[in-house]
């Protein structure tokens, strides 16, 4: 319903749905700038033949095939991996909004090995974001590492971990 509203110009698409939806642009290798997307101003979205990109050519740039060429290398490369747009500035300075991160997913009973460190943590509200990960009276609590971030929660209680994944790649988005 909301993407008949935003069509229709009944209702403003908030930057961390125009987020999301570049995320599902690229990971189904189509190139689209937040700009057409709220505009409909500039070069209109376009597909990157996933045959064209080569996943082990070096990167020279910060295009959007030089992005999918990363991250399909990623994938290519670790097929139980899993990677993640950073979308907040909870995680500043390490992990910038716009930054790619991935990494192998867990055993959520091996989840005490990786207790602060940050890794991409899918939660039961289906929410997928970087944090880091703590216990507290047999609780887990996510929490960032930009203190100074009002945009996102700097610490969440009593969060139900579906899936983590230690982050171990990071492509940053310049």
């Amino acid at each position: 319903m909301s993407l008949v509203k935003w069509e229709n110009g009944t209702a403003n698409i908030s930057p961390r749905n125009i987020t999301r939806l570049i995320n599902v642009a690229i990971d189904h290798s189509i190139e689209c700038t937040p700009e057409w997307l709220t505009t409909g101003v500039g070069n209109p979205p376009k597909t990157i033949a996933s045959s064209t990109i080569d996943a082990h050519k070096v990167s020279t740039g910060n295009t959007t095939e030089d992005i999918l060429r990363d991250l399909k290398h990623f994938k290519s490369t670790y097929p139980q991996g899993i990677t993640l747009k950073v979308s907040d500035k909870a995680m500043l300075p390490a992990y910038a909004d716009g930054d790619f991160v991935g990494g192998n997913t867990i055993e959520l009973s091996d989840i005490k090995e990786y207790l602060d460190q940050a890794c991409i943590v899918h939660t039961a509200d289906d929410k997928k974001r970087v944090r880091r990960i703590g216990k507290s009276n047999g609780s887990w609590f996510l929490y960032g590492t930009n203190f100074t971030n009002n945009e996102a929660a700097y610490l969440e209680h009593n969060v139900e971990i579906i899936k983590i994944a230690p982050v171990f790649w990071h492509r940053r988005n310049f």
